[in-house]
């Protein structure tokens, strides 16, 4: 939530690339809001969120509410696997409509919206951010070197 809300928040001041691979960060990807994923050294924007996971990125928390994510602890619902899930969140006008129409979601609804309340990022945490006060400075690599192979970046 915190990261959502840097980014909602300094997205004004240019271009925000978060670094993660954390799936539930997806959902944050928009015209200047971008997911560097370091492991795989890829850029995503929208297009490519679309590309690696078949939805818009503003539908990303719906998509993982319906697989469930067992690293969060995202129950999802039984027998919903990712290419399922795209077909339902792509196949619906919302998610609610979803939800009420769908055989597959109908006898899950309270643990489908669980776990969505789960997945959703809160993008207006209370923080007092300003883009400076997150500038980068000229580093010290002699300090900054070891640190970085330690953590295996």
């Amino acid at each position: 939530d915190v990261l959502a809300t840097f980014a909602t928040k300094l997205k004004k001041s240019g271009d925000v690339y978060i670094v993660s691979s954390d799936k539930d960060l997806f959902q944050l990807v928009r015209d200047n809001i971008y997911i560097y994923d370091a492991y795989r050294d890829e850029i995503y924007d929208r297009d490519k969120v679309i590309e690696k996971f078949g939805v818009l990125p503003e539908k990303i928390a719906e998509l993982l509410a319906l697989t469930g994510d067992t690293i969060d602890n995202v129950p999802g619902v039984p027998g919903i696997g990712p290419k399922r899930a795209v077909e339902i969140v792509n196949s619906y006008a919302s998610f609610e409509e979803a939800i009420e129409k769908d055989k597959r979601l109908i006898p899950h609804k309270d643990k489908v919206l669980f776990s969505k309340s789960l997945v959703v990022l809160e993008c207006n945490v209370p923080i007092d951010i300003k883009a400076n006060d997150l500038m980068a400075t000229n580093p010290d690599f002699d300090k900054l070197m070891p640190i970085l192979l330690d953590l295996e970046f």
